[in-house]
């Protein structure tokens, strides 16, 4: 391995302690892919029970976040509110709902609650900083001394349009990266090595997820398989099974 592959630093951000983030791209292919890579692992880590994917974006750039409409976790429950806007009116009607939410859960507040007490976790997504400043919700996640479930997630290209709360900076090349962590100072930088799939068919993931439903026992609790064989994994049939078949 050269030296410069090993100077540069494993990296994992949590967009949960660093609850308000941002992603500085300059560049739209990587754009676009580094953001599918994002979405892909919150969607097979985490099940749209708990977690929503919240997008505000610009109209403009609807084109980039199409695939996203198809997903189970822009919804609330009851598939009655989407959690996509691009433009203003949307926005203040998804603003409204989260912001009763996030009242709800500062109304038991205490030394003994954090995020982990709450479901689902709230990810807000943002290509617009500016333009939903001044939406209540955004002001209540960025004033709360403690995540209650709900993050914030601003992509730009201006460090000058993101918010003073910014807790993680990720700054992205065409193959490399570097994050700052609070304050962008020199010696708080760290390279990062960009691991993006140009490979993905991001449309098919996202239209199988979609079509998976969360199995639940008759208590009510989601109910996971006691076993998977190793065969099950592969989507292969057992050898008795198919001879069985045949």
């Amino acid at each position: 391995r050269s030296k410069a592959f090993d100077d540069v630093v494993n990296e994992v951000t949590s967009l949960v302690e660093k609850d308000v983030s941002a992603l500085i791209i300059r560049n739209n292919k990587v754009f676009e892919k580094m953001m599918q890579s994002i979405i892909i692992q919150l969607i097979a880590l985490h099940s749209y029970e708990d977690l929503k994917l919240v997008f505000l974006i610009k109209k403009e750039n609807e084109s980039y976040w199409e695939y996203v409409k198809m997903l189970p976790h822009v919804w609330d429950n009851a598939k009655d509110i989407r959690f996509f806007a691009d433009n203003p009116d949307d926005m203040r009607e998804i603003s409204n709902y989260l912001e009763q939410i996030l009242k709800n859960r500062q109304a038991y507040d205490n030394d003994s609650i954090d995020y982990k007490s709450f479901s689902p976790y709230y990810l807000i997504i943002t290509d617009d900083y500016e333009r939903i400043k001044n939406l209540r919700i955004i002001n209540e996640v960025l004033s709360n001394k403690k995540n209650l479930g709900f993050s914030l997630l601003c992509i730009t290209r201006d460090l000058a349009q993101l918010p003073n709360e910014c807790k993680s900076f990720i700054s992205l090349e065409e193959k490399r990266g570097i994050i700052f962590d609070n304050q962008i100072v020199e010696n708080n930088q760290r390279e990062i090595e960009i691991d993006i799939s140009y490979t993905i068919f991001f449309d098919k993931i996202v239209q199988t997820i979609s079509n998976i439903p969360i199995r639940y026992s008759t208590s009510g609790a989601m109910l996971l398989p006691s076993m998977y064989t190793f065969l099950e994994m592969y989507d292969a049939f057992r050898l008795e099974k198919k001879i069985y078949m045949m």
